[in-house]
């Protein structure tokens, strides 16, 4: 089981060296663009063995709701590879 603060350090390891994230921010003003987020999402899927469904992910979305988002939809799936992961739409 994983929770939000090891998918955090995930995100982190993925950023720009001396790139600081407020974790309160959403992923656009945290300085995360698109090909960031790509980056990010397929070393989460390869970290956490799981397949992400982040269509109806919004760059409004905060990085701790995103990262929590992720951690409670790995162990939805069990993280197992394979498993698609499509988002609630009340997160």
């Amino acid at each position: 089981m994983i929770n939000h603060e090891d998918v955090i350090a995930a995100i982190r390891t993925q950023l720009s060296e001396g790139q600081i994230v407020d974790i309160d921010q959403s992923l656009a003003d945290a300085g995360i663009d698109s090909l960031d987020f790509v980056e990010i999402v397929m070393h989460l899927e390869d970290q956490f063995s799981v397949e992400l469904d982040v269509d109806q992910i919004s760059d409004k979305m905060s990085v701790l709701q995103f990262a929590k988002w992720v951690a409670s939809s790995v162990d939805r799936a069990g993280g197992e590879t394979g498993n698609r992961v499509v988002p609630e739409t009340s997160v």
